[in-house]
């Protein structure tokens, strides 16, 4: 039965997750071949980094749970629950559970769902362990001349269809981004997570030039927003997983530091506008 678990010795794959490196252990095949896909074209530049020991087995039963990510942290163990999935994640590494009962779980019928369910686990694993803890932006990445750019903004404004117009190796995908303090700034990662364009960004990461909040509209016009207008306008964007109010406040206090040091920009692009050049406009 495809997806079931079965008896023969865990395989390991690693996959760059950020600037962390996540060794990913499971005896099921579904599982090593989504991780396989994950990593192929995923840079090796964080092997060097934090390595996370993740061990991955796949359960019979439909893991019901909250709609959202939910944690729970007990001294030095972290409690992860979510539909279709379950984790604990200690200082030495992590243990998780996916569920295939059902196709609509983990996506078993499709292989692309299925390899998001995976990269999902990965992403959210990652971040109970990654410090600083990233700030996880609703956007695409863009690279342009070594440079990143988020452009962030609701379902249907336009950030898969940007994404689409720029080379695999300039971008950082088109729906979940980490912005991480870097020594000049913030740094602007991937991460498993890649959105409609599935995992065809080969880019890692760049320095972040600049966040666009990115809106429609019949000409292409932009506009640099006061810090008190850009965090308003950017806590939309901010994906807030766990719903925990310590968690929720310090998310908060970061995306203010962030917008105190990098531009943010209200945008709004006509279709095949010049989005990287109407941000730097206001640069």
């Amino acid at each position: 039965m495809r997806g079931a678990l079965n008896l023969e010795a865990p395989g390991t794959v690693r996959v760059p997750v950020g600037p962390i490196c996540v060794e990913l252990r499971s005896a099921d095949d579904s599982v090593l071949r989504w991780a396989r896909e994950l990593a192929a074209v995923a840079s090796t530049a964080s092997a060097q980094g934090t390595l996370l020991s993740l061990h991955v087995s796949v359960s019979g039963e439909v893991l019901d749970g909250p709609v959202a990510p939910t944690l729970r942290t007990t001294g030095a163990t972290t409690e992860l629950a979510y539909h279709g999935l379950r984790a604990i994640v200690t200082s030495t590494g992590a243990q998780a559970t996916l569920s295939f009962a059902g196709a609509q779980v983990l996506g078993l019928a499709n292989v692309a769902r299925g390899q998001r369910r995976l990269a999902n686990l990965l992403r959210l694993v990652s971040e109970t362990v990654l410090r600083p803890t990233p700030i996880a932006l609703h956007g695409a990445g863009i690279i342009h001349e070594s440079n990143a750019y988020a452009f962030v903004g609701p379902r249907g404004v336009g950030k898969t269809t940007l994404a689409r117009r720029f080379e695999a190796s300039a971008r950082l995908g088109d729906d979940h981004l980490w912005a991480l303090p870097d020594r000049d700034g913030y740094a602007l990662w991937r991460t498993p997570f890649a959105g409609r364009e599935g995992t065809v960004s080969r880019a890692v990461s760049s320095p972040l030039r600049a966040v666009a909040i990115l809106t429609q509209g019949r000409v292409t016009s932009a506009r640099r927003l006061s810090v008190s207008e850009a965090l308003a306008r950017l806590l939309p964007a901010v994906v807030l997983p766990w719903a925990e109010a310590a968690f929720t406040k310090l998310a908060l206090e970061r995306v203010a530091t962030l917008v105190e040091s990098v531009p943010v920009i209200a945008l709004e692009l006509e279709r095949l506008g010049p989005a990287v050049a109407a941000v730097e406009s206001c640069l």
